[in-house]
């Protein structure tokens, strides 16, 4: 989990990305320590932009965390 988030901040695009896991304590260390506008847990956030057709325009918060369960 620690690398990915490494390499996610390290060049990551910085605007959606995701974890999909059974482990809560997973979700919050992501949610917490990646550095993107958009995070989403347990959804594709490709699939969630192009669906809610989410652009960087529309961010009104710097960041934002959508959940399934």
């Amino acid at each position: 989990l620690e690398e990915a988030i490494a390499r996610i901040n390290e060049s990551g695009n910085e605007y959606g990305v995701g974890i999909i896991t059974e482990s809560r304590e997973n979700a919050k260390i992501f949610v917490n320590e990646i550095k993107a506008r958009n995070v989403f847990v347990n959804a594709l956030p490709t699939i969630i932009d192009n669906k809610l057709d989410i652009t960087e325009r529309d961010l009104v918060y710097k960041k934002s965390v959508l959940v399934y369960e």
